[in-house]
């Protein structure tokens, strides 16, 4: 029975936030309603001056509060702290109480707290446990990209490197054709054109300066690229002092730019695009605006291939690493995509 009690209520559900004032001033109001409800039946001369099950009644709402902000843990610790008080008023004669009614109305309270305060827990680690799921899935993604930019690193880039290398010197061989030496010369541009292209994704999926140098030169390397390879008019802004941050906000932030700066370029029919990186006492703030055509926020909650996928992606990046992101946007007025981090320490080292 203890094993299966361990299974049910996991460690850390029974521990109560006595930290927090608003914990102790929802006490405080079970010790208003439980004072005043004796006090009536003292003073009062007709037995049934408040009806019955009233008084108990309104201690549902301090204990359903604290069942949604401390879970099983706040409910049970409010329902017995309320059983509690009320033991004076039953143990008052029949003519000035209601006894009967006070007991089964106070049983009725502490299965409210029971019931109400074990959901919201089962809840609450339900969605712990599909965010952690979701970090080892984007963990896992990282991971691939990093094989796969390896991979293309160390094979497919050298290949072309030592083919443009062969196509140069058989176009400069002094025995080659001037016909021929013109279709070397063009097929090695090509050759130097893909790899340039595979370098830029190999930077994409990996890209070495974050991990070597920091979020802002690679935000600032990823802008002067996505500024050649579209008509966008791209600039940053760095405000406060820069700091290297723990590698997994790094990442997220950097991940989390990526995808806003792609749909921008994909979606938003934008003439300009502002990143903006604030280095704060409150921690890290980023913002990615653009004037493009805008969009409804609200489409957020429809996941769909496009866009809006994209979005709940970054949320999520965001909140993993304990961050938060916002979208202002509205069709014709552009789109600001915001992502702020609490204070993090410099990494060690």
């Amino acid at each position: 029975m203890p094993g299966r009690w361990r299974a049910l209520i996991p460690p850390g559900a029974l521990r109560l936030p006595l930290r927090d004032i608003r914990f102790w001033l929802v006490q405080a109001v079970v010790v208003g309603i439980a004072a005043l409800h004796l006090a009536v039946d003292l003073l009062s001369a007709e037995p049934d001056a408040i009806p019955a099950g009233i008084p108990v009644a309104l201690l549902l709402a301090p204990v359903s509060y604290a069942a949604l902000q401390y879970g099983l843990a706040g409910s049970v610790a409010t329902a017995i702290w309320a059983t509690l008080l009320w033991l004076p008023d039953l143990l008052l004669p029949h003519d000035q109480g209601h006894i009967g009614n006070d007991v089964i109305e106070l049983t009725l309270v502490i299965a409210v707290a029971v019931f109400v305060g074990y959901h919201i827990d089962a809840e609450r680690r339900a969605r712990a446990d599909v965010r952690r799921l979701t970090g080892q899935l984007l963990q896992v993604q990282e991971e691939e990209r990093r094989r796969i930019a390896q991979e293309l690193h160390d094979e497919s880039l050298q290949l072309l490197a030592h083919l443009a290398r062969s196509l140069d010197r058989m176009e400069t061989s002094p025995s080659a054709p001037a016909s021929l030496a013109d279709g070397l010369g063009e097929a090695r541009s090509q050759a130097l054109d893909i790899a340039g292209r595979l370098r830029a994704v190999v930077a994409g999926l990996r890209p070495p300066a974050l991990e070597q140098l920091g979020l802002t030169t690679a935000l600032r390397g990823f802008l002067a690229d996505a500024a050649e390879t579209s008509a966008l008019c791209t600039e940053m802004h760095v405000t406060g002092k820069e700091k290297r941050l723990p590698p997994e906000v790094e990442l997220a932030a950097f991940r989390i730019a990526q995808e806003a700066v792609n749909n921008v370029i994909r979606h938003a029919d934008a003439r300009k695009l502002s990143v903006a990186l604030a280095f704060e006492a409150a921690g890290l703030r980023l913002c990615v605006a653009d004037d493009g055509c805008g969009f409804d926020p609200a489409r957020l909650t429809r996941p769909s291939p496009s866009r809006g996928l994209g979005m709940l992606g970054m949320r999520e990046r965001a909140e993993i690493v304990g961050g938060r992101l916002t979208i202002r946007s509205a069709p014709g007025q552009g789109t600001a995509v915001e992502a702020t981090f609490k204070p993090v320490s410099t990494p060690s080292g």
